[in-house]
């Protein structure tokens, strides 16, 4: 006659596959994470185009202004 026991999961290894299980789960949060980050971050981006030599900044940042609407604010210009 076999005896057996009720060893619940980590007799047969239950555990381990618990565990690896959450790691995936992690894994793929961490992914779908850094995915959404990248796509954010690309919708928000915008390209200005400038060229000059020896410009004030001044110019630099009505430039700025004039084709993204952000201001900027120092001491001497606000």
């Amino acid at each position: 006659m076999q005896k057996t026991a009720f060893c619940g999961g980590a007799a047969r290894g239950g555990y381990r596959r618990i565990t690896k299980t959450l790691l995936v789960m992690k894994l793929t949060t961490v992914l779908l994470l850094a995915a959404m980050v990248n796509v954010s971050a690309k919708s928000f981006s915008q390209n200005i185009s400038f060229s000059g030599k020896d410009v004030p900044l001044k110019e630099v940042f009505n430039a700025v202004k004039k084709q993204s609407g952000y201001v900027f604010c120092t001491r001497k210009m606000c």
